[in-house]
């Protein structure tokens, strides 16, 4: 979409700073300039080893739960 080019898009998906660290650590990935390849990893990895695409291990450091 032309419109989404100019978008900063870091405002919606960003993980706060202090836990960028513990979430690459957690993926087992080191911080990299954000390419196409290296994204597509993180994506991959973040899927298999982050259930459920919750984040709450990372942002609040809860476990996960699978209880409605």
């Amino acid at each position: 979409m032309p419109w989404s080019r100019n978008t900063d898009w870091s405002v919606y998906h960003t993980i706060p700073v202090g836990l960028q660290e513990a979430y690459l650590q957690r993926l087992d990935m080191k911080k990299e300039v954000p390419t196409r390849a290296y994204l597509d990893a993180l994506i991959r990895v973040h899927q298999i080893k982050i259930p459920f695409e919750n984040l709450n291990v990372t942002d609040f450091c809860q476990p996960v739960s699978i209880e409605p």
